[in-house]
């Protein structure tokens, strides 16, 4: 009898967003990666998904404003 097993969401994360917000908190990039999938509890984390949401979809805007340009 085998048990079905849970595996982690692959989330692909903007490394740029990701830096910047590891400069700004100064926190190590993996805690950053963490708080942005949703895995830590807490203010900071809550804050740091937030400011990820908002960075990574005015990166993605760009890059397809410029597309649409082209």
């Amino acid at each position: 009898m085998s048990k079905e097993t849970k595996k982690a969401k692959k989330f692909n994360y903007n490394l740029q967003v990701i830096d910047r917000l590891v400069e700004k908190y100064g926190l190590s990039a993996y805690y950053v990666k963490q708080c942005a999938a949703g895995r830590r509890d807490g203010i900071i984390p809550d804050k740091i998904k937030k400011e990820y949401r908002i960075l990574s979809n005015a990166a993605s805007q760009a890059v397809e404003s410029k597309i649409n340009q082209l």
